[in-house]
């Protein structure tokens, strides 16, 4: 995925953008150099609820100079946008190849709704333990997915805390295969 391509692929994907988040992402390429950005999750396939979902990306550092003023833009440097939320907290992969390797996890809120979770990276061999967790989903696995996401943002007939529980549930099942 790439902001500035126009293929068919990358526009459906931008279709499903809030405009807040397309124009963050685009900020941050504008003013943190070195840094490529990576779309994975729903919103590149088709379990993703447009207005209702949030954007997941990646954020690939070349150095940790790079991490601390990506950093600095995420909490205070993006002054114009207004960012109702922002959490942070670090990841662990445990996973066999990964050494334990440690992901910084942003969860940033815009306006009070369109949300967005950016995952730390460092360095394009990083990005595997990433990759696996969340693109290698069979379609199975996605289907399921967005049963789970129907019954939560479309039928209202789930709990946040039930939503939360069965996509954890589902990886767990996929992550044990």
């Amino acid at each position: 995925y790439n902001l500035n391509t126009n293929n068919d692929n990358d526009d459906k994907i931008n279709n499903k953008i809030p405009p807040v988040v397309t124009l963050f992402l685009k900020r941050v390429e504008q003013n943190v150099p070195n840094v490529s950005i990576r779309l994975f999750g729903s919103v590149t396939n088709f379990t993703h609820f447009k207005d209702k979902s949030d954007v997941d990306c990646c954020m690939i550092y070349p150095d940790e100079y790079t991490r601390i003023k990506l950093c600095a833009f995420i909490e205070d440097d993006s002054i114009e946008f207004n960012k109702t939320r922002i959490r942070f907290r670090e990841m662990k992969y445990s996973q066999p190849g990964y050494n334990d390797e440690f992901i910084g996890l942003y969860h940033v809120c815009f306006d009070d709704k369109d949300k967005l979770d950016i995952s730390l990276v460092n360095g394009e061999r990083g990005i595997g333990p990433l990759q696996h967790y969340q693109h290698d989903v069979g379609i199975g696995y996605r289907l399921l997915i967005f049963i789970i996401k129907w019954l939560y943002y479309e039928a209202s007939v789930i709990s946040k805390e039930l939503f939360i529980y069965l996509k954890k549930l589902i990886f767990y099942f996929r992550n044990s295969a």
